[in-house]
């Protein structure tokens, strides 16, 4: 029988790509060293987050996934609700030693408070600043949304912030601003700084993988692609991304568009309102093993950030992931440790919202693509930050 040492603690989360690549992915880098995980989703009852679930079941037969029903965030009480819930769902796990790896300040909370009822040591797994994120969001909400909404909003961002770096035993952060600007308490304990990184068996450069790519999309030998894998979130400037994509369009034919994301509709929103020309824009939805394809198929990508708050600490999967295919990054310098790797492996393209950009790009040769790959496997591969987790793990008593 299987001993697990731990549970990466999921809840609500309905973005299949972010939980396959962050969470299921984690989970099995580290079985391949000796640490089992069990991941458990502490879901409402819905078909949405069933499919997750489902999905990741049968892609992953090896490892251990537990559905735990619970009720909304958005409900009345649920965090308490919720803490009760998982309590004794944990009481029912094991009589062993483990921890619980939580990725959402809500989560975080929820286990916090679950701790009351239960002995085990809790990770603060901290992927951005949500509460920045609200601020920025909500510039756009109407005046009764932002009266009714927001300011509930912000005090309950607040409020988990504090019952997660005080109730963490550890913390997991992806860039060291992040570190000092989130937390106050959990700093003074065991804590390693883990950027988002990707799994190399699923994203690398390939100069076979390209051509049987590009035969596939009928693209010419000439024909220039950019890509971008992602949501369309206010803070990853959709509307600067395709205000670009449309100045490159009218200065050289031979670029196209791909644009991978699971907003399709908000895709075509944006198509629609910078009158691209649909014959040179592909946007599809695509499982996580199959974005590598088209990003080999791709001569650049893009990852554009205003300099705000939640930009400077943040440290983004899609990054990684161009990185490792090899990728020139046409970008912003506002993500801090995003501008520090790609000016370190070579594929720094700047581009600035507000000063003249030179807009002439020359794909890289295959070389230079492997080079960029290389590099990047070193600092930005899932196995490449293994150590750092299995440290974590080790310094808090579970070896």
């Amino acid at each position: 029988m299987t001993e697990y040492k731990g549970i990466l603690l999921v809840v609500s989360g309905k973005n299949i790509a972010v939980l396959e690549s962050q969470v299921i992915m984690h989970a099995i880098s580290m079985k391949k060293h000796g640490i089992n995980l069990e991941v458990w989703f502490l879901i409402p009852p819905g078909k949405d987050f069933m499919v997750v679930v489902s999905t990741f079941k049968e892609r992953y037969p090896e490892l251990s996934i537990k559905v735990i029903n619970g009720v909304r965030p958005k409900v009345p009480f649920s965090m308490i609700i919720n803490a009760v819930i998982l309590a004794i769902c944990v009481r029912n796990f094991s009589k062993t030693p483990y921890f619980i790896q939580s990725r959402s300040q809500y989560a975080t909370a929820v286990a916090g408070l679950a701790k009351i009822f239960n002995d085990f040591c809790l990770i603060w797994d901290v992927r951005g600043d949500a509460e920045n994120e609200l601020i920025l969001a909500a510039k756009n909400w109407s005046i009764k949304d932002k009266i009714l909404k927001f300011f509930p909003a912000l005090l309950g961002h607040r409020l988990l912030k504090l019952l997660s770096d005080k109730f963490a035993n550890g913390g997991i952060f992806v860039s060291e601003k992040l570190k000092k600007n989130l937390a106050k308490s959990v700093v003074k304990r065991p804590c390693e700084i883990i950027p988002c990184v990707a799994e190399a068996s699923l994203f690398y450069f390939c100069s076979n993988t390209r051509k049987i790519m590009r035969d596939e999309l009928r693209l010419f030998h000439d024909e220039k692609i950019i890509i971008y894998s992602g949501s369309l979130s206010v803070w990853q400037c959709a509307d600067e991304m395709f205000q670009l994509v449309k100045i490159l369009f009218s200065i050289d034919e031979s670029f196209k568009f791909i644009i991978l994301t699971p907003e399709l509709d908000l895709a075509a929103n944006y198509i629609e309102k910078y009158k691209l020309d649909v014959n040179r824009v592909i946007a599809k939805t695509v499982i996580l093993k199959d974005i590598n394809k088209y990003l080999n198929a791709a001569d650049f990508a893009l990852c554009l950030r205003d300099k705000i708050k939640c930009s400077e600490v943040a440290s983004p999967v899609k990054f990684a992931e161009y990185c490792l295919a090899g990728l020139p990054v046409i970008m912003t310098d506002a993500v801090e440790q995003a501008t520090k790797y790609a000016k370190e492996f070579g594929n720094f393209i700047a581009h600035d919202f507000w000063q003249h950009t030179n807009l002439s790009l020359k794909a890289y040769a295959d070389e230079q693509r492997l080079c960029i790959a290389k590099k990047a496997k070193v600092l930005l591969s899932r196995e490449a930050i293994a150590s750092k987790y299995i440290a974590l793990y080790s310094r808090l008593g579970f070896n």
